[in-house]
């Protein structure tokens, strides 16, 4: 052997790395950083081991590395029945159930589905998971068995005392119709929006919609709707098209303790397991499970810091209804009745029977300002007159319970059922896209290329060699 060279250092034998050998030796940076760009692991792999490899190398390398780690996609689904009977044996009473025509899928990863999420609302007005299902695509008939099950699971009945807000989806309205057909079913406002704002744009449209969504009384939306009229007759009758009944609260029952017009919470929850979306199967439903264990633990914790018997969310959605109730005139009546006056507008506020005339109060359950103005003019506080729905007790109702812990994969029952095998991929055409698929309603960032405001183009006539042509120019 001769031990010295004069010759340069070669670096270009990376053809004879596998992705194997690579993915053994960065098994733990995967795992640690799922993200890594693949050119920063390109040169890493060029300082430390001194050879050069390819994009696709590293590529397949990650890869494999994911699958070391996650578990490929074939076993996870060989033990899904594994781990519905270690859940069902570790929290008695859960669901645990495969449709005849719902197939377990996956939301971003190797294959391609959607996550079916029902979310409540808890005595604070905050994210309150209640079930989730993983199929196929979204259609009425998974959204028909996905609500058959949570209808028995919650003995939900007649559903009259239930109110569902939820997007245009045609397969979960008409699921809605048939499973809880006495339901009160609104539609998110958001997403009427969105979809209106694709064909009239507009930043007064958009006002005076929002204004006709939050009207609390029948005639403020009307008048809102009519100026709507004013300025585009043809946006008038598009939203008169979409059941304003469903999206506006001045047609809201009221004793629901609800005011929402938008479904915002449901994508609040989607934010959160975002990265949990894109793992295979059983991975995904465990990290969903730990986050909820971990969220209703530290709800627990965090109500006995809390003062007082209403929790403070709804305290501080109170003091912004209120926030101007000193600019109101109260007038005395008899008893507990009130008129409440600001120059041409007058409410009727009762508060033996916590109602008031803007209908705002009886829709949220929270004193609107100008109940508040009447409270405070009796010397009384507010606080009192919120609905029990909003109670510190009924928080810690909502988080009395938690899910049971489970053993490892390691210490699953072998149930002996048939393995299924995961569904086909569906390949939509086109190039699959990498980010999320923006609302027309939502703004882009100031930095992003897209926000910026073209020029417009100006074309010379090839005719007479001048600018600005709208005629057609002859010779």
């Amino acid at each position: 052997m001769n031990s010295e060279h004069i010759c340069s250092r070669v670096f270009k034998f990376g053809s004879i790395v596998t992705p194997e050998w690579i993915g053994r030796h960065y098994v733990t940076e995967i795992e640690n950083k799922p993200k890594v760009e693949l050119r920063e692991m390109i040169s890493d792999i060029k300082q430390r081991y001194r050879c050069v490899v390819s994009i696709e190398q590293v590529r397949r390398a990650k890869q494999w590395a994911k699958e070391l780690i996650e578990g490929k996609l074939n076993e996870h689904y060989a033990r899904i029945w594994d781990y519905a009977q270690e859940l069902l044996r570790s929290n008695p009473g859960s669901t645990c159930k495969e449709g005849n025509r719902v197939g377990w899928m996956l939301l971003k990863g190797p294959g391609k589905g959607e996550l079916l999420t029902t979310i409540g609302r808890d005595a604070n007005n905050q994210v309150f998971p209640i079930a989730w299902a993983v199929v196929d695509v979204e259609n009425k008939d998974n959204w028909t068995w996905f609500l058959e099950l949570l209808k028995d699971d919650l003995d939900l009945g007649t559903s009259v005392d239930l109110v569902v807000i939820s997007d245009q989806h045609k397969g979960l309205l008409e699921s809605v119709k048939v499973i809880l057909p006495h339901v009160e079913h609104m539609q998110c406002a958001r997403h009427i929006y969105a979809n209106f704002n694709k064909a009239f744009s507009g930043l007064e449209l958009k006002k005076l919609f929002w204004a006709c969504a939050m009207s609390c009384v029948e005639g403020d939306f009307l008048r809102n709707m009519e100026k709507i009229k004013t300025i585009s007759p043809s946006a008038y009758e598009y939203l008169m098209s979409k059941e304003p009944k469903t999206w506006c609260r001045a047609y809201m029952s009221v004793g629901f303790a609800c005011e929402a017009v938008e479904n915002g919470i449901s994508e609040c929850f989607n934010s959160i397991i975002v990265k949990a979306r894109k793992k295979p199967l059983i991975t995904m439903l465990e990290e969903i499970r730990i986050h909820i264990i971990d969220r209703f633990s530290f709800m627990n914790d965090e109500c006995t810091k809390w003062k007082g018997n209403i929790c403070p969310e709804v305290i501080k959605k109170m003091n912004l209804f209120g926030k101007n109730f000193r600019l109101w005139l109260v007038v005395h009546s008899l008893g507990n009745v009130f008129e409440v006056r600001r120059a041409c507008a007058s409410y009727k506020v009762d508060l033996d029977g916590r109602v008031c005339s803007c209908r705002l109060w009886d829709v949220s359950g929270i004193p609107c300002v100008h109940a508040i103005a009447a409270i405070n003019y009796i010397h009384q506080t507010p606080d009192g007159y919120i609905s029990a729905y909003f109670s510190v007790n009924k928080f810690k109702e909502c988080y009395s319970t938690n899910i049971s812990l489970v053993n490892g994969s390691n210490m699953w029952p072998l149930t002996g059922y048939n393995k299924p095998l995961p569904p086909v991929g569906r390949k939509m055409p086109g190039r699959p896209r990498t980010k999320r698929r923006r609302h027309a309603s939502e703004k882009e960032s100031k930095f992003s290329s897209t926000s910026r405001v073209k020029p417009p183009r100006t074309v010379r006539c090839a005719n007479c060699l001048e600018y600005d042509h709208f005629l057609h120019c002859t010779i």
